[in-house]
């Protein structure tokens, strides 16, 4: 069968996913989210190998990822986010599938640490681990992930062409086109990114179990444009060399165990509009001569949290003030 795009998302299909991909082997997409498919994914998804995008967000699977699919070494995208799947994160994600951009794997059951072979994803654009039972520290080695660390990607486009040729149809069908998005919360709210999803590099690995410090090779990643690490167990200090994270927008430390000042090199991140530094140990003055002092509320900071802070001026900036 020559079936290349197959999306049956946003429906009300449930029960087991049909065992059926060994005869399905031209499939490039495949988006089986939002509907309430149960059971463990098969083993045999890992005959679908030239598949690049695999949606299954925001179903009811159990079980761990099948370990076939790291067969599937043309993947770019995998979102398996809000389902129940358990174990831990696999090795051969960094060792096999090292074309991937996309990978999302919140809000399920995992659990023990993120492998440091994960640092060989250098095409990695959006992580998100958030939402699991993963413990440990924080891998050093995340400065590997290099696509964070450039100006431009070009390893996603919004939208991604293949023609269908290439997969045994009749030149005059034309060329196969679909728009590629991703959903993840952003700002504390869920949002979807479809034409600007190139310029989106994020990694969050909040509300976990992590323990240890933030390592400071994560500021190598100059172009990250997110970064939450909130609701884990991190302590030690913020690294001097955060500052050093110019294009981000976003930035979540909340309900950890950080202690110590706040680095001045913070006053260095002029794009930064979500700051939630709360429910932490950190203590003496806030920065001077940054946005953290002074600023337009209505361009700059749509929320900036102080909470437990000993401070000399106290400072709690909500987005209801902001007039």
């Amino acid at each position: 069968m020559n079936l290349a795009f197959l999306n049956l998302s946003s429906n009300n299909f449930y029960g087991d996913l049909p065992d059926c991909w060994s005869h399905l082997a031209a499939v490039v997409m495949l988006d089986f989210s939002n509907n309430a498919f149960s059971g463990k994914i098969p083993m045999t998804i890992g005959s679908l190998w030239r598949i690049e995008t695999l949606k299954l967000r925001s179903n009811r699977f159990v079980g761990e990822l099948p370990s076939s699919l790291k067969n599937c070494t043309r993947l770019q995208v995998i979102d398996m986010g809000d389902n129940e799947l358990s174990g831990s994160i696999p090795k051969w994600l960094g060792v096999s599938l090292k074309n991937l951009v996309i990978l999302i794997l919140s809000s399920n059951h995992f659990n023990g640490s993120m492998p440091s072979q994960l640092c060989h994803l250098t095409r990695i654009q959006i992580l998100d681990f958030s939402v699991n039972n993963i413990s440990g520290s924080i891998p050093k080695c995340l400065n590997n992930l290099t696509n964070m660390a450039q100006k431009q990607n070009s390893s996603l486009t919004s939208t991604h062409t293949y023609n269908k040729d290439d997969y045994g149809f009749h030149s005059f069908l034309g060329d196969i086109n679909y728009e590629d998005e991703a959903s993840f919360i952003w700002k504390g709210r869920m949002q979807t990114y479809k034409s600007t999803l190139g310029l989106v590099k994020r990694i969050d690995l909040s509300s976990n179990r992590l323990t240890g410090e933030i390592p400071s090779e994560i500021t190598h990643l100059v172009k990250l444009v997110s970064l939450s690490l909130s609701r884990n167990r991190l302590t030690s200090q913020i690294t001097s060399e955060i500052g050093n994270l110019q294009s981000l927008d976003s930035l979540d430390l909340s309900r950890n165990q950080i202690d110590g000042r706040i680095p001045t090199s913070l006053a260095r991140i002029d794009r930064l509009s979500f700051l939630d530094l709360s429910y932490n140990n950190l203590s003496g003055k806030i920065p001077t001569g940054t946005q953290l002092q002074s600023f337009d509320p209505l361009i700059m900071l749509k929320m900036l949290y102080f909470v437990n802070l000993d401070l000399k001026r106290c400072v709690l900036i909500k987005l209801s003030q902001l007039t």
